[in-house]
């Protein structure tokens, strides 16, 4: 049931800035195609010890945090990238 309301709130807070964007004239879908490659990535990196090592073994653990931290610094690096992000002028 969590999972439900929490997808049901990306979902409407999504349409919101995909609203306000496009009002701004600020929407790019390139940019948008980037953020959604960007979070499938992450997301593949985190679960990828979990599918791949057994949780059982010593290697686990290390491996477990070091996706979490290379994660991580990549979601900061990319909210830096995508805030330089300039919008193509309309002529």
């Amino acid at each position: 049931m969590g999972g439900l309301i929490r997808a049901l709130m990306v979902l409407f807070f999504g349409f919101q800035q995909y609203g306000q964007a496009k009002q701004d004239g600020t929407w790019q879908w390139p940019q948008f195609w980037l953020s959604l490659g960007f979070a499938g990535v992450i997301c593949l990196l985190v679960t990828a010890p979990l599918l791949l090592i057994r949780m059982s073994s010593p290697y686990f653990v290390p491996v477990y945090i070091a996706a979490w931290v290379v994660a991580l610094a990549a979601i900061v690096w990319f909210a830096i990238y995508m805030k330089r992000w300039k919008p193509r002028s309309r002529q």
